[in-house]
């Protein structure tokens, strides 16, 4: 019996033996505790949708600068994004539609466990499935496994529920994409029984190829992987032996872009992976020649309970426009220097940061000094 889940399946569908390059052994380096902002953003900002969303608050305004269960506070953009995603995915035509839905679908030789974003239908029997992403990697709803697992899950959790359409619906407020921040496929019922057939046939006879895609990045088994390895060095090759030319035909200029864009991904995946290993080893305590890691710092801020109102008592200047304005634009108003004891600089992670070792040293002790 073999288990996955949802979020695996647009990897494992696309590369059978990437699951044989997991967290084991010296086949990768678990990197569980590197929780970027994005990702616990995400988590918060799902936990608002979904309180609300159960009526457990009237409105999502009414969190806001309160912590989600994960410590993130909650933020009037966050806010402001959680209300569109709500707005979009309630409507009174549906007679079912809840959130947190399980779609696990069990068979005699796997498992895959899943749990839905939001699924709802209407009379004219449409299934919609959503799922709300908050991160900023762009998300595409067409050949989407883990949507498609949604609806199959569901029909198959639901006998006698026979949809006539299924739309499926990517929700992703943050990135710019030029079809916007809503994206949908809608598909027959027919086409779902196929692509059940094609995950069917897959998870049934899973074999140890592997192929490198978009989806290289959040694999386990990235870092020690022979196939990104060998992607990665054929990309160095293909840079280098690019040379510049400013006589191309558009045709010629258009696929050295289309080479050079492949290539430029691939080169950042791999340095991702990388960047997220080294970081993971010097938290704890290893050395790695000529990297370290700093605090990574986001935009400047206002401490907790500041208002426009006591800082115009303070500095006899308005910063509202209308609501408080940043710190940033309050110093074309107000010295630098009288705003640093009211601001300061959140945490939002961890960086990479490559300096000679002899310089760190001086620059160490020249703090000490």
């Amino acid at each position: 019996m073999y288990v996955t889940n949802a979020d695996e399946l647009n990897r494992l569908i696309r590369c059978n033996g990437s699951r044989l390059m997991g967290v084991d052994g010296n086949k990768s380096t678990p990197i569980d505790d590197l929780m970027n902002p994005s990702r616990t953003e995400g988590i918060a900002a799902h936990w608002l949708s979904t309180v609300v969303f159960n009526h457990e608050y009237a409105e999502c305004i009414e969190l806001v600068d309160r912590k989600a269960p994960n410590g993130v506070y909650i933020t009037p953009e966050m806010v402001e994004h959680v209300d569109q995603y709500l707005k979009d995915i309630k409507h009174d035509q549906f007679m079912f539609q809840a959130m947190e839905v399980v779609t696990t679908i069990k068979r005699e030789n796997y498992t895959i466990n899943a749990r839905a974003d939001h699924i709802a239908f209407d009379a004219q029997a449409r299934l919609w499935i959503d799922d709300f992403k908050y991160g900023y990697g762009i998300v595409e709803p067409e050949m989407n496994w883990t949507l498609i697992a949604h609806a199959i899950g569901f029909v198959l959790g639901n006998p006698g529920f026979v949809p006539k359409e299924i739309i499926f619906r990517i929700h992703q407020p943050r990135p710019h994409h030029p079809e916007g921040k809503l994206r949908e496929w809608p598909i027959s019922y027919a086409q779902l029984l196929e692509l059940y057939n094609q995950l069917n046939d897959t998870m049934n006879n899973l074999n140890s190829e592997l192929h490198t895609g978009p989806y290289c990045p959040k694999c386990p088994g990235f870092t020690n992987c022979p196939a990104a390895r060998k992607n990665y060095l054929n990309a160095l090759d293909a840079m280098e032996e690019i040379a510049f030319k400013d006589d191309l035909s558009n045709d010629v200029l258009a696929s050295e872009l289309e080479l050079i864009t492949r290539a430029k991904e691939i080169i950042e995946h791999r340095y991702d992976a990388y960047k997220e290993l080294a970081v993971h080893r010097l938290k704890q305590g290893q050395i790695i020649k000529n990297f370290h890691v700093e605090d990574q710092l986001g935009n400047t801020t206002w401490i907790k309970g500041l208002d426009a109102d006591f800082l115009k008592a303070l500095f006899g200047q308005d910063l509202s426009a209308p609501k408080l304005i940043t710190p940033t634009q309050a110093k074309k108003k107000v010295p630098e220097e009288y705003l640093k004891p009211f601001t300061y600089r959140p945490i939002t992670g961890l960086k990479l940061v490559r300096m000679d070792a002899d310089k760190r040293a001086k620059k160490l002790l020249n703090k000490k000094g």
